[in-house]
C-alpha cells in the first residue's frame, strides 16, 4: 500500500498493508492504491495553493489556520443564506436551519417502520425515564401529546443500554407490512421539559444532531444560550449528512424486504450487530460502500439483485459538498477533498482539507495540537474500498454476497463525529 495512504489513516500499518495486498491481489494488481496517492497529492496541492500557501514550503500551523479561517468565511456566507442577524441566538440558528434544509430540493423519500408499530413496542416495554425527563405522569399521556419520533430519540438515548437491546428485539416479530415510504421528518423538540433533556443528551453525545433509524427522522436538539463561529455550517453540514445516512438505511432495509427472516435482519441491522465478511480480502464492507459505489452509476448499470425494489432513488447519492456547492459557488473548495489530507513542516500528524473536520474545529475551537482529521480518515479508507469495488471480481464478490447472506453492515457515519456543546 501506498505509504501517504497509510501515514494519513494513522492505522496498524500491518492491518493495513495485509487489506491492500488482499484486494490488490483480487484485482489483479491493478495499483489503485498508487494511482489514488497521486490524486491525493495533486488535490492537496490545489488545496493548499489556493489558500495562497505553498505546499512545499509551508508550516502546518499556518495550514490548519487557513483551513479553519476558511470555513469561518464560509459559516458567515451560510448564516447570510439563512437570514441570521450577527446577534442571532441559538434558537434562531436552530430555526433557521431547520426550514432551510426543509426547503432543499434533495432526496429524501425513505422505507420505514410505520408510527403505529413502534408506539405498539413501546406500550409494550415503556421508557420510564423519558417519561419523567419529559415531564409525564403516564405513558398514554406522552404517547398522546408527545410525537412518536421525539419519544423514540430520547429514549434511545436516555433507557438503558439493556432496555435499547430489549426494545430492539422486538424487532424480530416484524414485517414488511409494518413498513411504509415516507418522507424523512426533521423536527425541532423545543418544549420546556425538551430544553433541558436534549441539552443534556447532546452534552452527552457530543453533537445536537441525532437521526432515528428506524422511523426515519431527525431530531435537530437545543443548545446552549453561546453562539460560536461555525454553528450555522456545522448544523447544516451535519444534517445533510444524517439525511444521506436514513436514505442508505432505507436502501438496506427495501434489499431485505423479500426475505423470509426479514425482522430478524431489521432487528440485527439496528443493534449494529451484521457484518458481511468479504471472502476475498476476509474484512468487512459496509453497505455505505455499496450504497455509495452503484450510487454513482446509471440504473443499466446496477445488479438485477437490487430490483425491482431498490429503485434508482434509493441509491441516487450526493456528497454533502456537492449540495453546499449548488447553493453557494465559493464552496467549491471542498468538492472531492472530503478524502483529502496532507503532512506539512511542523507536525508528525496530517492537516485535513475534509469540510467536516474543518467545521467541527472551527465550532469546537479545537487547538491545532489536537485538530480532528477522523473524517478524513473515514472518507479516505471508504475511497480506497470504491477504488476497488471498480473491479469486476471484488464486485461480483461482494454481489454475490449480497444475494445469498443476509448478515449485511451499516458502520454510522456518524460514529467519527464530535459537535462539542460548550
Amino acid at each position: 500500500m501506498a505509504q501517504l495512504l497509510k501515514d494519513l489513516l494513522q492505522a496498524n500499518h500491518h492491518i493495513l498493508d495485509d487489506s491492500i495486498s488482499r484486494l490488490e491481489d483480487a484485482s489483479g494488481n491493478t495499483g489503485r492504491d498508487v494511482r489514488l496517492t497521486a490524486e491525493v497529492v495533486g488535490k492537496s496541492h490545489i488545496a493548499t495553493r489556493s489558500l495562497g500557501l505553498d505546499p512545499h514550503d509551508s508550516d502546518a500551523r499556518e495550514v490548519y489556520a487557513a483551513v479553519t479561517g476558511l470555513a469561518h468565511k464560509h459559516d458567515l456566507f451560510m448564516r447570510e443564506q439563512l437570514g441570521l442577524q450577527p446577534e442571532a441566538s441559538t434558537e434562531e440558528i436552530l430555526a433557521s436551519v431547520h426550514a432551510f434544509i426543509n426547503k432543499l430540493h434533495i432526496p429524501r423519500s425513505v422505507w420505514v417502520m410505520k408510527h403505529s408499530v413502534a408506539k405498539k413496542m413501546l406500550k409494550k416495554l415503556p421508557p420510564k425515564r423519558t417519561k419523567k425527563a419529559l415531564g409525564y405522569r403516564s405513558l398514554d399521556s406522552m404517547l398522546k401529546r408527545e410525537p412518536l419520533p421525539h419519544i423514540l430519540g430520547a429514549a434511545l438515548q436516555l433507557e438503558s443500554e439493556a432496555w435499547v437491546l430489549k426494545f430492539r428485539e422486538q424487532y424480530e416479530g416484524i414485517s414488511q407490512h409494518d413498513f411504509e415510504q415516507r418522507r424523512i421528518e426533521i423536527q425541532l423538540p423545543n418544549s420546556r421539559h425538551w430544553r433541558d433533556t436534549g441539552i443534556a443528551i447532546a452534552s452527552r453525545l457530543q453533537t445536537n444532531v441525532i437521526d432515528v433509524k428506524e422511523v426515519g427522522a431527525i431530531l435537530l436538539l437545543p443548545l446552549p444560550k453561546k453562539d460560536s463561529p461555525g454553528m450555522s455550517l456545522a448544523l447544516v453540514t451535519l444534517l445533510l449528512a444524517h439525511i444521506e445516512e436514513l436514505r442508505m438505511y432505507s436502501s438496506l432495509f427495501k434489499l431485505h424486504q423479500m426475505k423470509d427472516d426479514f425482522g430478524r435482519n431489521m432487528s440485527m441491522v439496528l443493534r449494529n450487530k451484521s457484518k458481511l465478511q468479504h471472502k476475498v480480502i476476509d474484512r468487512r464492507v459496509d453497505w455505505k460502500i455499496v450504497h455509495a459505489y452503484f450510487g454513482a452509476l446509471d440504473d443499466t448499470e446496477h445488479p438485477e439483485l437490487f430490483k425491482p425494489h431498490v429503485t434508482v432513488e434509493d441509491l441516487a447519492w450526493r456528497r454533502t459538498e456537492e449540495i453546499l456547492l449548488s447553493i453557494e459557488p465559493a464552496f467549491d473548495f471542498w468538492k472531492g477533498n472530503e478524502y483529502v489530507g496532507a503532512f506539512f513542516k511542523g507536525s508528525a500528524a496530517p492537516v485535513s482539507f475534509c469540510l467536516m473536520d474543518a467545521v467541527l474545529n472551527l465550532v469546537n475551537q479545537i487547538p491545532f495540537e489536537k485538530r480532528l482529521v477522523h473524517s478524513m480518515q473515514a472518507a479516505l479508507w471508504d475511497e480506497i474500498l470504491l477504488r476497488y469495488m471498480e473491479s469486476n471480481y471484488v464486485r461480483s464478490r461482494v454481489l454475490s454476497q449480497l444475494g445469498h447472506d443476509n448478515q449485511l453492515s451499516m458502520q454510522s457515519a456518524m460514529d467519527n463525529e464530535a459537535f462539542a456543546l460548550t
